[in-house]
């Protein structure tokens, strides 16, 4: 390798690792908590959990008062149907909007991260 892009690759690496340690947020707790980004961020997480809250919780009651069931397996397979309709979208969704060669790659990925969420969800319905 010439000296040129020697020292070329030399002071990437060191521009890098100062990047690295550096970093581009907040290094320290209070500083982060001082941050408007993290209690935005925070609040939507909020949002989705008493969104998610509310329907693992209070779909099956629903459900049992419209089908006249006790809770049960069949109210839990009737309550299923939302949740697991979803996993048609995300076979067809992630891949179509953006012509991109990883998109199969991130449609699995994302499937199965709602897999292991709605198991979670099914634990939690116990």
């Amino acid at each position: 390798m010439p000296d040129d892009e020697r020292q070329a690759l030399v002071e990437t690496i060191d521009a890098e690792d100062n990047a690295k340690e550096e970093g581009h947020g907040p290094q320290k707790v209070l500083a982060a908590l001082g941050n408007w980004r993290v209690w935005y961020f925070a609040l939507i997480y909020f949002c989705l959990q008493i969104a998610v809250y509310g329907v693992t919780f209070f779909l099956p009651t629903q459900v049992t008062a419209i089908t006249g069931q006790k809770l049960g397996f069949q109210s839990s397979l009737v309550t299923a149907i939302p949740g697991s309709s979803h996993w048609w979208v995300l076979l067809i969704l992630p891949g179509s909007g953006r012509p991109h060669p990883q998109a199969p790659a991130d449609r699995h990925v994302a499937a199965a991260g709602h897999r292991v969420r709605d198991r979670h969800l099914r634990c939690a319905q116990r």
